[in-house]
């Protein structure tokens, strides 16, 4: 491409402009970044309701902030009588939430078979309702050397954090 480029700039007579690497767009961040919440359709909706209804969320929320605030502006939107408004947005967050939960769970259960850790220990996670992005860091922060030898019910109280 780049000779492709240079050969018709010279046959045209046109300098080629220099693509810089930051003129190439970042990759969409993934639904476990911790701004991925920045640039969803939620806190889209989000921002003329917080407007409208007097309350701050800020250029850049933190995802906590953003939940409360919809929450937040959920009760004011049903007390105003626009529960249709209140039940999109509620909408909104949930789906959010939902992909999120969901990238959490195959990102756990890809760290569990990178590793060949118990798949009874997934399965007690997720019928246990733990949050896979706390299991994840705590799976994270243990060595990788006492990870491997981890019998199932050490590991299940390790990743809940009892």
């Amino acid at each position: 491409m780049k000779d492709l480029r240079s050969q018709l700039s010279a046959a045209l007579g046109v300098p080629v402009p220099a693509v810089s690497p930051a003129a190439v767009p970042a990759a969409a961040p993934g639904p476990l970044d911790p701004d991925a919440h920045l640039i969803d359709p939620w806190l889209e909706a989000l921002r003329p309701h917080c407007r409208a209804l007097g309350l701050d969320l800020g250029a850049r929320p933190v995802l906590g902030h953003a939940r409360q605030l919809t929450d937040q502006a959920v009760k004011k939107l049903k007390d105003a009588g626009r529960g249709r408004d209140a039940a999109a947005l509620a909408d909104l967050r949930d789906r959010f939430f939902d992909r999120r939960d969901k990238a959490g769970w195959a990102a756990l259960k890809d760290a569990f078979a990178a590793d060949a850790l118990p798949e009874k220990t997934y399965r007690a996670l997720k019928q246990e309702g733990a949050c896979p992005h706390q299991a994840l860091a705590r799976l994270a922060r243990i060595p990788a050397a006492e990870r491997v030898g981890m019998g199932h019910a050490r590991l299940r109280e390790r990743l809940l954090g009892t």
